[in-house]
């Protein structure tokens, strides 16, 4: 039973992990090219 709880959070955690990077990212991206335009 613990097995399966860690393994669901551990999946919980790395696609929490995946999108909070994704959006790191794309926030990155966005204000590098508005201060390069600027």
């Amino acid at each position: 039973a613990w097995l399966g709880v860690d393994i669901n959070r551990l999946k919980t955690g790395l696609i929490w992990i995946s999108v909070a990077s994704v959006a790191i990212f794309v926030a990155y991206v966005v204000y590098d090219r508005r201060t390069r335009s600027a």
